[in-house]
């Protein structure tokens, strides 16, 4: 992607990518994650309300909660991040300046813990890792899920039609 020049007064930068980039970028990677999280919601809740199924698959389950971590914290770096290195792509790239921080929620508490929870359950092997996963502390993925589908909505509403690929509206839709 070419970037442009980052402003030495603002604390936010401008859209530091061409809208082009930003819709092709979009098209294809914030909507793999989109899509990747709320399908990996809807197969965990299902998953969870079948015990026998989920027992006898238990392996398969841990694979497809670490898949919902990863894109739930892809997701929410990719919203909260406002201090990004200049080659991240982040909301604010695909909105006017400065209308998505204005737009945004703040990161609601179940957000918070979510992604305090992926970022422990994804860490490298180091004594980081502490007991936050388990059967006696599960995910509560429609929560989660429902809570991202509010934020995703208001990022659709927010974003340069010309910089956001249509397919990341209809995957909430």
């Amino acid at each position: 992607m070419v970037t442009q020049p980052k402003p030495a007064d603002s604390s936010l930068p401008p859209c530091r990518h061409l809208s082009a980039d930003l819709l092709a970028f979009s098209r294809m990677h914030v909507y793999y994650d989109v899509n990747m999280f709320f399908e990996m919601s809807a197969v965990q809740s299902r998953l969870n309300k079948n015990t026998d199924f989920l027992h006898a698959l238990s392996t398969i389950n841990k694979g497809l909660t670490e898949a919902f971590a990863l894109h739930l914290r892809n997701l929410i770096l990719f919203f909260y991040n406002d201090d990004p290195h200049p080659r991240e792509v982040v909301a604010a790239d695909f909105c006017e300046d400065g209308t998505w921080l204005d737009a945004r929620q703040s990161m609601t508490r179940t957000l918070s813990i979510a992604q305090q929870r992926a970022n422990k359950m994804l860490l490298l092997l180091t004594l980081d890792r502490d007991g936050l996963e388990g059967p006696e502390k599960p995910w509560d993925f429609d929560e989660v899920a429902a809570e991202m589908k509010l934020l995703i909505l208001i990022f659709v509403k927010t974003a340069k039609p010309e910089r956001l690929a249509p397919n990341i509206a209809l995957t909430v839709a």
